[in-house]
């Protein structure tokens, strides 16, 4: 995937929007497959979340006493009333939040 078709996809993406028309319509006008759309469409969202840093460390206030404090470098540990995680991978991250927000509204 190299710089030059990701900035032309962008264009033609934001070009789509501009215009007001439906993707299948925009497609038909500038000679496009819907799948080739669609599929550029994903790449250059994965791409750009993918640049988007994801926080390591994040305050969490609750009447239960959540703590969650940093670790070394690369995790976070989450303590809250007699339980303990570890989180060491910043792929963990979003589930260790999942499991924090279930805790909460069942306890």
């Amino acid at each position: 995937m190299s710089a030059d078709s990701i900035t032309l996809w962008k264009q033609r993406i934001e070009g789509r929007k501009a215009s007001g028309l439906k993707v299948d319509e925009w497609c038909n006008q500038n000679q496009i497959s819907r799948h080739a759309y669609y599929y550029w469409y994903r790449k250059i969202k994965d791409t750009e979340s993918e640049q988007k840093s994801i926080p390591v460390f994040a305050e969490v206030l609750a009447n239960n006493q959540i703590q969650e404090v940093p670790s070394r470098e690369s995790g976070i540990s989450i303590t809250w009333k007699d339980i303990s995680i570890t989180v060491n991978d910043r792929e963990s991250i979003e589930l260790a939040a999942d499991l924090l927000r279930c805790l909460r509204s069942q306890c």
